[in-house]
């Protein structure tokens, strides 16, 4: 719901302004205007004369393979890269942005896929830093945590301004970003793939706010690869492939299959799953497992899991239901009040609460377990090391990649290029650190990375988030071979159509416990829902 008066706020330089500001009646602004944009890195051509508009009042949604730039367009019109050539006007002035500062002060600003913020600080400074309040005695931090309030109230994002960033979940640092930007007072918001990582529920909260932008005369322009959202969030929508605009649609002319088939070129495949009888022996099998929250002392469990080979489990529920906490204690990265976890048999491993972390981590991955986790630039690879040495995190000390203590550098970058390879991952050398990928093809190198070595138990958390569609069925489809070849996968996904598409049985999270194992023959999206919200449970 837009609401019918905006609430008075403290502008940046401290004075009081009676609503907060909108740039204007969409009567007044004119389109911002992309004309012939191009960006090359080297021989590749990222970018290649672009042209499009967009509108006051309007959500563009673009639209795209992984690599087919997308996010290379909008961080030129973001002032993050300098084109090559081509014109950006607003209000009919040509524009030349120096660094998103610049663009920022034009009206444009941008979330990012990967996230930019300081975990040690609090929500509002990071919200502020860069563009704080000050008063007779310095910052003013009663005026900006109050303005945050107010920006969290006029778009729908409620967010717990004190707490530090750390301590939040992935879904709630998303809107921390979101609120970031809208806090600069833009007229025009770029989203690259907002809602990635957050539930159901939490995507509905989050249209909701992209049309309050919309209603109060923004442009907001809407990156993403969940096409059935696109459809439903979209005024106009422009495809992209191999640098290039080859259409520009209407959202109701479309089926997620066709606008699918616009973007890779060819018809969508489907998921093909074996015929083979399943093993029946459990490979994950968890008993009374309890751990705590990661922001206070309140106990998640008692919780019973087991994960038979030949089978993949999902794990469904509302952020903040308990299983990223269970999943993080699963993998061996976050302590245990209780309970065992045994993979393969009690002669393989098993890991009580008395193991160390670093040893419960090197117990598990011994005996098979991949994990593939959500948060790929901080966890799952080595920030401003070379992709190559990401390529064999976990794997380092073995003797293919080491000798007398010292990492092989030929042998782990020739891995790292074979990744490249069967992930068909967009890299311009092994030799770049991960943040030189884009957020889909660092994803791809890291699911390759897991598959590689062959799992009998593999975790993966979003393993397809922000990935493109024909990208994310071909990991789909490499993740059911794995299954359907005898290992065991725990699927953690807030796609409810991938949980089941792809899932034999889905286990619901809430409120710390698990409510109810569902077969996959017996769900329907309504009832999965019901079962997150706490409506429905079943033994």
């Amino acid at each position: 719901m837009v609401p019918s008066q905006s609430p008075a706020i403290s502008s940046l330089d401290g004075s009081q302004s009676g609503s907060f500001p909108t740039g204007g009646s969409v009567a007044s602004r004119s389109p911002i205007i992309l004309e012939n944009l191009s960006k090359s890195y080297g021989a590749v051509k990222a970018v290649r004369r672009v042209s499009l508009e967009l509108k006051p009042g309007q959500v563009t949604a673009i639209v795209g393979e992984n690599g087919a730039g997308k996010s290379t367009l909008m961080k030129m019109l973001a002032g993050v890269e300098l084109p090559d050539a081509g014109s950006i006007s607003i209000q009919r002035k040509n524009q030349a942005f120096r660094s998103a500062k610049d663009a920022v002060s034009a009206g444009i600003g941008m979330v990012f896929q990967e996230m930019a913020l300081v975990p040690g600080l609090t929500v509002w400074e990071n919200v502020a830093v860069g563009w704080e309040t000050d008063n007779w005695s310095g910052l003013d931090k009663p005026a900006i945590r109050s303005r945050i309030r107010d920006v969290c109230e006029l778009y729908g994002l409620p967010l717990p301004v004190d707490m530090r960033v750390e301590d939040l979940p992935v879904s709630i640092r998303q809107q921390v970003e979101i609120v970031k930007v809208l806090y600069r007072d833009v007229n025009a918001i770029i989203l690259d793939e907002p809602t990635g990582i957050l539930t159901p529920q939490e995507t509905r909260g989050l249209f909701d706010a992209i049309r309050s932008l919309r209603d109060l005369g923004k442009s907001v322009v809407f990156i993403s690869h969940k096409l059935k959202e696109v459809l439903e969030i979209a005024d106009d929508i422009y495809v992209m492939r191999s640098g290039e605009i080859v259409a520009n649609v209407s959202p109701g002319a479309l089926e997620p299959k066709e606008l699918a088939a616009l973007m890779i070129g060819r018809d969508l495949p489907t998921i093909k799953r074996s015929s083979m009888p399943k093993s029946g022996k459990p490979v994950l099998e968890v008993k009374s497992l309890t751990t705590t929250r990661f922001t206070s002392t309140r106990e998640i469990g008692p919780l019973d899991l087991r994960v038979d080979g030949g089978r993949i489990v999902g794990i469904a529920g509302v952020a903040g239901s308990g299983q990223e906490e269970f999943i993080a204690a699963l993998a061996g990265v976050h302590g245990r009040r209780a309970g065992t976890i045994r993979l393969n048999g009690a002669s393989t491993v098993e890991i009580g609460p008395d193991i160390g972390s670093a040893d419960a981590v090197q117990q598990l991955r011994s005996a098979g377990m991949g994990y593939i986790p959500a948060d790929r630039g901080g966890v799952a690879t080595l920030a401003g090391q070379p992709i190559w040495l990401s390529a064999i995190a976990g794997r380092q000390m073995e003797p293919q990649f080491c000798k007398w203590g010292w990492i092989r550098r030929g042998a782990a970058r020739q891995f790292a290029q074979h990744l490249i390879s069967v992930g068909s991952v967009k890299a311009h050398s092994v030799d770049v650190p991960p943040s030189a990928l884009s957020g889909g093809n660092l994803q791809k190198l890291i699911v390759a990375r897991e598959l590689e070595w062959k799992p009998s138990l593999l975790i993966a958390v979003e393993p397809t988030r922000g990935i493109d569609i024909g990208a994310a069925m071909a990991i789909r489809q490499r993740l059911r071979d794995l299954a359907d070849h005898g290992a065991a996968v725990l699927l953690v996904s807030s796609d409810l159509d991938e949980l089941l598409d792809l899932c034999d049985e889905i286990a619901v999270f809430f409120d710390g416990k698990i409510v109810g194992e569902f077969e996959r023959d017996q769900l329907t999206l309504e009832l999965l829902g019901n079962a997150m919200t706490g409506l429905v449970t079943k033994a």
